[in-house]
């Protein structure tokens, strides 16, 4: 870029699409002038169960990342959690993390994040919460850091409904330590979403083998083992279970039917 200026004071501006503006200040000491206004790019990858129990807690992985080639600073990221779930606590390498929780978005569907002094938008219910990584800032050649947040379903949680978590990665002082963001704003990444299916009931079922693997035949038996596992609190009533077995295994007998009632018994012999 080349231009004429009798000003020894320049305010030079930035901008990419999907991201706040870059600003630099820069004094004028000779006829040529060089700015980095190559802008910090948070990242963050955000890994929850596809299930959980309704009553139980759960864990959400929070992995932030900077995928540009300077630094940016005051890593935190947003996360706006449905009513269904609870906040417990989060930690960074087992050491508990600063949050903040900034409380319940109103039917506007805005609230005031207190680190970045900006304002969020989320669905009316949801709640926010400003989990702080505890680095000053993050250098693209950092190892990605992960939060791991502590969350609880709710007893009412409707089954089968999926929940729909966010999580917003950003550098609150943007592209410099200092807190100016009149000068040098908070830098936004892509915000990026994980669904979590509200649940009651699971069933397992494991053959017991040695190494996972046996040899055919009448002289090597094995035993397979079904498991119900169902939510602290919850009652299920009513429960049938079936298990089906393939053409080339044969049954023998059942070992234990934990309080259940035999419904059916196939053949013991071929």
């Amino acid at each position: 870029l080349f231009f004429s200026s009798n000003l020894t004071i320049l305010k030079i501006e930035a901008t990419k699409t999907g991201h706040l503006k870059s600003v630099k200040i820069v004094n004028v000491t000779g006829d040529h002038l060089e700015v980095n206004l190559t802008l910090g790019q948070p990242v963050i990858t955000i890994t929850a169960p596809s299930e959980a129990f309704i009553n139980e807690n759960f864990q959400l992985s929070l992995i932030f990342d900077n995928n540009a080639t300077t630094p940016g600073f005051g890593p935190i990221v947003e996360l706006i959690l449905p009513p269904e779930l609870s906040f417990l606590n989060a930690s960074y390498l087992g050491f508990p993390v600063e949050y903040v929780n900034v409380g319940i978005f109103p039917v506007s569907g805005e609230l005031l994040d207190p680190l970045t002094r900006n304002i969020t938008t989320g669905p009316p219910g949801y709640s926010l919460f400003v989990l702080e990584y505890p680095f000053g800032s993050f250098v693209p050649e950092q190892p990605p850091a992960e939060i791991i947040t502590n969350l609880k379903m709710a007893l009412n949680a409707t089954i089968g409904l999926p929940l729909n978590v966010t999580a917003r990665p950003i550098f609150r002082f943007g592209n410099d330590p200092i807190d100016n963001p009149t000068v040098d704003p908070p830098i936004y990444g892509e915000a990026k979403n994980a669904t979590i299916i509200p649940t009651v009931i699971k069933v397992n079922k494991d053959a017991i083998l040695h190494e996972d693997e046996t040899a055919t035949g009448p002289n090597y038996p094995f035993d397979y083992m079904i498991e119900v596992d169902v939510a602290d609190g919850a009652t299920i009533e009513n429960l049938t279970i079936t298990d089906y077995l393939p053409g080339n295994i044969q049954f023998i007998e059942l070992l234990d039917t934990a309080g259940g009632q035999v419904i059916n018994i196939p053949s013991t012999t071929i």
